[in-house]
């Protein structure tokens, strides 16, 4: 039942009834109309002979309401109703006289007009007039318009609802509509007739379900280009006759449309029908699939894959079929036999942002460097995300198939950035693109052209994967594509085994150790990687470096580690998340990152329990306040009180305060920042820096799917992994007496350059890691491991790489620096 989801049929069959319906029942309404013009001039005269007879509210229509007030003003001006009064007898024979013709009239002005005969006015209408009306349009503008309503908003409603929550929209709406014009407008006299008020609703459902750029032609551009159309051109508005559209009736069809999308929105209906649909997809697979992974299973995928390319010959539609199918293709070396096949899937995990699943199903494509026909923007997303997963050689055939392929000056722009320090080649081929623009700013065009500008004679350098840092004699051979499909994943799980050989090394074995590379300026260099765990104590990270081998002696009271500002008063006295001058401004609160409003939205997707019983915020104790969850390290703590190591046979030193040293012991191997902080004012950065909004936050707790913090001046609220999108590491000097590790959790780091990047910030000095991960003694051993879990629960990308995963932080010589190097981005100011 798929299909539902996927193709238009309700808005297509309703197009399809709107035009049809008015071209059947057209007939030859010439002589009816003849014949109700002379039962309504009989019925005129008649009354004006005897004006004291009543006229119902049929007759008034009938008769013209405007020419029976000129009527009955006349007949009083000229004095005639003094004149000699009719018994009652009589004038009762004169009233069913006058009643039947105006019921004459009426069944002749029903013959001749469709809008009469199918359409809503009174109580009198008909039950199915309710339904009918609408498909009854007496003008082709009318027609035209509701048709096109149809095609561009309804199309798009219904397959983001699926087909059975249009109908039953549809069913709903257009009842409702014509109830309402018949208490708000009837007075008019004009039966209410055509599409008028399922587009209506239409267009007020599409601007609610657009609400954060679900559609490609946003709501707030096609409902007034409607309203315009439906008053100027379909009902000939204009000053001197305001009454001749149905104002009122058009703006509850509008409203009533709003508010069912919303409800739907609420309900978060939209993802109950989807995972339901998941639901039966995945109560058993196709048995040709079940087939297919008995024969892989039984080590024979060539006839696998002979036996799923028949079935998706028969049927390519089915999408169990073709991802099996394309996961068999990979096993046996032949992904491009079912590129065609894995093409619309992989669109479809695009357009929901499933962009890792996407990397999946197209890395085995790059890697054998398919013509498989890709969009530009697909083709710029995936060669961004294949770099980001390590794969540097697919990533720049993937942008270069974007660059053929035909790519706006943004993207062009996207592409320099991405390729210009793996291939200048590629870089400046984009940057050539990227200036046929005419809209591009004058300072991206003037870096862009200095890359143009510039030739090497040195030759490009390999793109080959930066993190294998291990040579051997296989170093140059390309892997074989790998299938990652669940299918495959299932079939290795359950019918391979996996055999593991380890071959122990002596500790006094002489093993070269392998050339580590060249260094990152920004990468902090530990010192040969040999220090014990120790070594993160407070006194382990000394500003200067020491030769391996020998003792460190520090100061009694000092402190190099980043986590150092546990022990110190003044980070138990303070309060916890201390409002940053210029960080935060008044248009910052106004957006509210964590506010209940924006993470309650389902704008984005999300529905976090807030409005469902839940609990969103921390218990109501009124004696908890926001200082309770501050952690509060006793200073006496062995992790973090002053630890003073000593060189052997040496007398130790006095610190600042007078103490002597002692001898530090360490048992577990860490790392420390030895590299010199980056300058700042020796580059510039290339391209325009994106505005920064920062929100202080400390971590409180953490459940299954969202993280707790605290955030002034907001409080307590939950983040939901899946808002994080990005997450930025660094060592940051100037915050503190030692260097501070600065954790950025990006929500919108893959908008456009126009929307300032926002973060939800914490600081290494501000919470104790141990309390999510109790296992860890150490403070930065608990870090690191707390940000690997995050990483791995959110998914997000890692900047400035995923070296911080593993304690390999860069060092910046201020948090400015950090926020222009590694989020490419520059704090808003007032």
């Amino acid at each position: 039942m798929s299909w539902l989801r996927r193709f238009p049929i309700v808005s297509l069959l309703l197009a399809l009834a709107i035009v049809a319906v008015p071209l059947s029942i057209q007939g030859d309404r010439g002589e009816a109309g003849a014949r109700f013009e002379a039962a309504r001039k009989q019925a005129r005269d008649f009354l004006v002979r005897n004006p004291r007879l009543e006229v119902d509210r049929l007759g008034e229509l009938i008769l013209d309401p405007g020419w029976l007030a000129e009527m009955r003003s006349a007949s009083a001006a000229s004095g005639s109703t003094g004149g000699v009064r009719l018994p009652p007898r009589m004038l009762a024979r004169s009233q069913a006289r006058l009643d039947r013709m105006l019921d004459q009239a009426y069944s002749l002005r029903v013959q001749s007009d469709p809008a009469w005969r199918f359409g809503v006015l009174d109580e009198r209408s008909p039950g199915r007039n309710y339904f009918i009306h609408a498909f009854v349009g007496e003008q082709r503008a009318g027609v035209v318009l509701s048709v096109l309503v149809l095609l561009i908003a309804g199309t798009a409603l219904e397959l983001a609802w699926g087909s059975p929550i249009f109908l039953l929209f549809a069913l709903v709406v257009v009842p409702a509509t014509a109830e309402a014009y018949r208490f708000l407008d009837a007075s008019t006299g004009i039966p209410w007739s055509g599409a008028a008020g399922l587009a209506g609703a239409i267009l007020g459902a599409y601007f609610v379900r657009g609400l954060g750029g679900h559609f490609t032609i946003p709501g707030w551009i096609l409902l007034p280009a409607w309203i315009t159309a439906e008053v100027f051109i379909v009902r000939g508005f204009w000053i001197d006759d305001p009454h001749g559209v149905p104002w009122a009736t058009l703006c509850a069809a509008v409203g009533f449309g709003s508010l069912l999308s919303g409800g739907l929105r609420l309900a978060n209906v939209e993802s109950k029908v989807g995972s339901l649909a998941a639901k039966q997809k995945s109560r058993g697979p196709h048995p040709v699939v079940a087939r297919a992974a008995r024969l892989r299973s039984d080590g024979d995928p060539y006839q696998a894959f002979d036996l799923i390319q028949a079935a998706w010959r028969e049927d390519p539609g089915n999408e169990e079929i073709a991802e099996a199918f394309f996961s068999i293709a990979v096993e046996v070396g032949q992904p491009d036999a079912a590129a065609d096949a894995i093409l619309p899937i992989l669109k479809q995990t695009l357009r929901k942002g499933e962009v890792q699943r996407a990397v999946d199903y197209w890395f085995p494509l790059a890697a054998i460097e398919s013509d498989l026909d890709l969009e530009a923007t697909a083709a710029v997303r995936l060669g961004e995300a294949l770099l980001d997963a390590g794969h540097p050689r697919e990533a720049l055939f993937t942008l270069r198939r974007a660059l053929e392929s035909g790519v706006s000056g943004a993207q062009a722009t996207r592409v320099v950035k991405i390729a210009r320090d793996l291939d200048a080649g590629l870089a400046r081929r984009a940057a050539g693109i990227a200036l046929e623009d005419v809209s591009l700013g004058p300072a991206i065009r003037q870096e862009l052209e200095a890359l143009v500008a510039t030739t090497s004679d040195e030759p490009v350098p390999d793109a080959t994967d930066p993190t294998d840092g291990e040579a051997g004699p296989e170093q140059g051979t390309e892997r074989p594509p790998e299938s990652r499909s669940q299918l495959d994943r299932r079939v290795m799980a359950e019918h391979q085994s996996i055999e593991v050989t380890a071959f122990p090394v002596e500790m006094d074995s002489d093993v070269e150790p392998a050339d580590p590379g060249p260094v990152d300026p920004n990468e902090a260099s530990l010192m040969a990687q040999s220090l014990d765990a120790g070594a993160l104590s407070p006194e382990a990270l000394a500003d200067e470096a020491v030769e391996p081998g020998d003792t460190v002696t520090f100061a009694a009271g000092s402190s190099g580690d980043v986590l150092s500002h546990w022990s110190g008063s003044e980070a138990t006295d303070s309060d916890p998340v201390p409002h940053e001058i210029g960080l935060l401004d008044d248009d910052f609160e106004e957006e509210s990152i964590l506010g209940v409003a924006d993470l309650e939205t389902s704008a984005d997707g999300f529905d976090f329990g807030l409005g469902s019983g839940g609990h969103d915020l921390l218990g109501s104790d009124p004696d908890e306040t926001d200082s309770d969850l501050t952690p509060m390290i006793d200073e006496t703590d062995e992790l973090t009180s002053p630890i003073i190591g000593t060189v052997a046979g040496e007398e130790g030193l006095d610190g600042p305060s007078g103490d002597r040293t002692t001898t530090a012991v360490f048992d577990q191997r860490t790392k420390i920042f030895e590299a010199p902080p980056v300058s700042t004012a020796a580059s510039e950065p290339a391209l325009e820096l994106r505005q920064l909004k920062a929100l202080d936050a400390v971590p409180i707790s953490m459940g299954e799917d969202w993280i707790e913090v605290d955030a002034a001046p907001r409080g307590k609220s939950r983040l939901p992994f899946g808002r994080i999108q990005t997450m930025a590491m660094a060592a940051v000097q100037g915050l503190g007496a030692r260097p501070v590790l600065v954790i950025d959790f990006i929500l919108n780091g893959s908008i456009g350059d126009d929307e300032p990047m926002k973060s939800i910030r914490c600081r290494s000095d501000r919470f104790d890691p141990r309390d999510f991960e109790s296992g860890k003694a150490d403070p930065l051993s608990a870090l690191t491991a707390w940000v690997r879990q995050l990483q791995a629960r959110t998914n997000a990308n890692c900047l400035p790489s995923r070296g911080f995963l593993e304690g390999d932080f860069a060092r910046f010589a201020s948090l400015e620096a950090y926020e222009r190097e590694v989020l490419g981005a520059v704090r808003e100011t007032d």
